[in-house]
């Protein structure tokens, strides 16, 4: 039988729980003047799962988590402030500077 290993729920400017066997990740939105939401689901789980691949799953601790998880919502973020979905996905450079600018926030 398989077995779930991660479920993501995201809720747009509400962020975004990731759930595993071991337990679950709340992770904030970053808050971004929206242009379109078009592609912020496709954004948030392609990054989800390139995290999930970087990290091979079964080495996955609760802090990969909230690390793939902080990008996931960041790639949404991102191309939420963009009109239109698949041919504007962010690259990985966008993803880390949106990062970057809720930590420089949160200093």
């Amino acid at each position: 039988h398989p077995r779930l290993e991660i479920m993501a729920v995201t809720d747009g400017d509400r962020g975004a729980v990731v759930h595993t066997r071991d337990g679950s990740v709340s992770v904030e939105a970053f808050p971004v003047a929206v242009v379109d939401t078009v592609g912020c689901g496709d954004a948030f789980m392609a990054s989800l799962l390139v995290g999930i691949l970087e990290t091979n799953m079964g080495g996955i601790d609760r802090m990969a988590i909230e690390r793939i998880a902080r990008r996931a919502s960041a790639a949404g973020a991102v191309i939420a402030t963009r009109a239109g979905g698949m041919m504007h996905m962010p690259r990985p450079e966008e993803i880390d500077a949106m990062i970057a600018t809720k930590v420089t926030e949160a200093t």
